[in-house]
């Protein structure tokens, strides 16, 4: 999880685009959710 968490915050600095940012909110979500059910 931690490994997710640097990839996002490294492509969080690389596009600070508003939509950009609306889209790696939602795979962070949706990734959480997927490591609570199944990690």
């Amino acid at each position: 999880m931690g490994k997710y968490v640097i990839l996002i915050a490294e492509i969080h600095k690389l596009h600070n685009d508003p939509c950009w940012r609306l889209f790696v909110k939602a795979l962070y979500f949706n990734g959480f959710i997927l490591f609570v059910l199944y990690g």
